[in-house]
């Protein structure tokens, strides 16, 4: 088969890297890519505009069998439906369907809708109401999440412990025209203790199937610590949670999601991730959905499925298998990441490794 991959960054390498390692005959085309992606199989084509046009054009041309689409801005601008409508077959939802993502608002909503558990909220769309909210709730919980409703590439979420750095930051995020994060709505949600894990389903018409699990950190710093970001690195092992958990996390989240998605007419097909918070009674919330694979968790759990991640995507999967190896994923950042408040990057350096497997083999 010849795929289609569109995204540029580390999630897209990590699916066009399983495809290839899946099957000797199958290659991969990635619009637009990056110079780390280049590979004999892989190979990368930049286009000027991400149009479902253009890169239909492309499609009929590399004669691609399958469009994979990777980054959550372009399912929310309706790139896989628009490709579905010229008559290509494409894995992703329907712009409709990325609300459960790009808007946190609905989302959350949904949830409750849904009877999938979820931390208690409140959704403001000024300043003033969201400051009088955080001035009496503060008095009764340790802490409060702050939430841009909108797509903020993994960064619009901020944990607070105090009056004065929550109403900061909910201003910020509503009317501060050089915050890097913009949005027409907060979500305010109670903060939750535990340990977050994220799992990862593939829907596929009237059916799904749990593909992987992992566990990521979203904090710059060592020990938890610092801003978030949209991700420093992740793990997944058979061992990170237990087959009791796992089947609690379907029944709560994923089959009740499948019969919202059912009773709504949502049309939602392509990947769902649940990014959960497990408390130390094995009790379970969701944080958040993303309507596609995460980044940095892609990373690990596709490399631990033994079966071929195209016959995932057919939708004839019946069970998934897994390899026994644990993996590990980490980040580099440029000084003075993820740059929340304005100060500049020190960017341009370049990255040298010299590693080979044996590196790697008693890890």
């Amino acid at each position: 088969m010849i795929f289609l991959v569109l995204g540029s960054g580390a999630r897209e390498h990590a699916i066009a890297k399983k495809l290839v390692d899946d099957s000797v005959d199958d290659q991969v085309w990635i619009i637009p890519g990056n110079d780390g992606i280049e590979h004999s199989r892989i190979k990368c084509h930049h286009i000027d505009m991400m149009t479902a046009k253009i890169i239909s054009r492309f499609i009929l041309s590399k004669n691609i069998d399958l469009t994979i689409v990777g980054p959550e801005a372009l399912l929310a601008d309706g790139i896989a439906e628009d490709l579905r409508s010229l008559g290509h077959q494409v894995i992703g939802p329907n712009k409709e369907a990325t609300k459960v993502e790009s808007s946190k608002s609905y989302s959350k909503q949904m949830m409750r809708d849904a009877g999938i558990p979820t931390a208690s909220f409140r959704i403001f769309k000024t300043p003033e109401t969201a400051h009088a909210y955080i001035d009496h709730h503060l008095l009764k919980h340790s802490g409060i999440v702050i939430k841009a409703s909108d797509l903020a590439g993994g960064k619009g979420v901020v944990v607070t412990n105090n009056a004065e750095h929550a109403k900061r930051i909910a201003t910020s995020f509503l009317t501060d025209p050089h915050c890097k994060v913009k949005t027409t709505e907060l979500v305010i949600e109670e903060k939750l203790e535990g340990k977050e894990l994220s799992v990862f389903a593939f829907f596929h018409e009237e059916s799904y199937q749990i593909i992987g699990y992992a566990r990521d950190y979203k904090r710059l710093n060592d020990m938890d610590q610092g801003p978030n970001t949209g991700g420093m690195g992740s793990i997944s092992h058979k061992n990170l949670i237990s087959k009791k958990l796992l089947q609690d996390i379907d029944d709560q989240v994923f089959k009740r999601f499948q019969k919202y998605n059912k009773n709504e007419n949502l049309g939602f097909t392509g990947f769902l991730f649940a990014g959960l918070m497990i408390n130390n009674k094995d009790e379970i919330n969701v944080i958040e959905f993303n309507v596609r694979l995460g980044d940095p968790e892609t990373q690990v759990i596709l490399p631990r499925l033994k079966t071929p991640l195209k016959t995932i995507l057919s939708g004839n999967c019946k069970e998934v298998e897994y390899h026994n190896e644990a993996y590990i994923h980490t980040v580099m950042a440029s000084k003075n990441y993820p740059s929340l408040d304005e100060t500049p990057m020190d960017l341009g350096h370049s990255i040298s490794l010299n590693l080979n497997e044996d590196t790697f083999k008693h890890s």
